[in-house]
């Protein structure tokens, strides 16, 4: 199996001393479900889309969750049904199919929806329809992790929303591939905080703790717990609040570090990039104009 799992009497599913960062990111996972959901985590109701071999959802299972994994691939879902058979989780079922069919009808609602490392392996509409009926079933919390695309090379527009991102080539007989679909996308990182939010999720944090040590050193890799809350207003300017559902944020085109700005204190590459476009400057300092004009923020 892709992680770790301890199915008793000093029984792993691979080597007792063996931990990877996929494991590290299990526990990360279920703390920030545990931090960020109203109720104790063996109340919790989770669907856990594209489960692979049901780390997230043994994990869950553990604590006490009522979980359901959908699950494309044959060999994933035998692997996963197994090591919940051994541990008896009765409460803990996967299913085979298709993440792109699922409907509320046939599944129901859930309190937290995991969609972890399948978005990117999805064409773009795609992966903007689910993250859509994500919303419509999730009570409470989203979490994704989710690649992104650092060079964009294609624009596109899904129900009247543009968004950018990366297309790439897959191979759909590599096991961590899409199932059949041989072109997937890249979301930008302003690409899929703006799609999270045009869904009508409040709020969006990335989870950085508890450490998975080596994930930091992948720069096209976000976890992401997005809240299904109420908007509050904003009371201290009201002309403003009519305006903030449509801000959105910029999504540049070229590179993400192009458009990079920091303090000039940080050194000397950043006090000679301030020098020459102000940037910490009209950022900071002159970034006040018309409430009309955040409603299409600029380039």
């Amino acid at each position: 199996m892709a992680n770790n799992i301890h199915l008793g009497h000093g029984v792993h599913t691979r080597s007792n001393n063996w931990v990877g960062i996929g494991d590290l990111l299990v526990h990360a996972v279920t703390q920030a479900v545990a931090d960020l959901t109203a109720k104790p985590l063996d109340q919790l109701r989770v669907l856990d889309l594209a489960c692979g071999e049901g780390g997230f959802s043994i994990e869950l299972g553990l604590h006490g969750a009522s979980v359901l994994g959908i699950e494309g691939r044959t060999g994933n879902i035998e692997k996963a049904r197994f090591a919940a058979e051994v541990l008896g989780l009765d409460r803990v079922t996967f299913q085979q199919g298709d993440v792109r069919e699922w409907t509320e009808e046939s599944i129901g609602r859930f309190d937290v929806v995991l969609c972890l490392g399948i978005l990117y392996h999805l064409e773009a509409t795609d992966a903007v329809n689910l993250i859509e009926r994500c919303y419509g079933i999730c009570e409470d919390v989203l979490v994704i992790r989710s690649a992104i695309g650092l060079t964009p090379n294609v624009g596109v527009s899904v129900n009247g929303r543009n968004y950018r991102g990366r297309r790439y080539g897959e191979n759909v007989r590599e096991q961590f591939a899409s199932l059949d679909n041989p072109i997937s996308f890249f979301p930008t990182r302003a690409s899929l905080l703006n799609l999270l939010a045009d869904t009508g999720f409040t709020s969006v944090y990335e989870v950085r703790n508890p450490v998975v040590p080596e994930l930091d050193d992948f720069r096209d890799n976000v976890t992401l717990a997005a809240i299904r809350g109420h908007r509050a207003p904003f009371l201290s300017i009201p002309e403003l609040d009519e305006a903030l559902p449509e801000l959105r944020r910029p999504d540049r085109r070229g590179p993400s570090w192009i458009w990079a700005a920091a303090l000039p204190e940080q050194g000397i590459y950043w006090r000679l990039r301030e020098r020459l476009f102000h940037t910490v400057r009209r950022t900071i300092w002159e970034s006040q104009r018309p409430i009309e004009s955040w409603r299409n923020p600029r380039r």
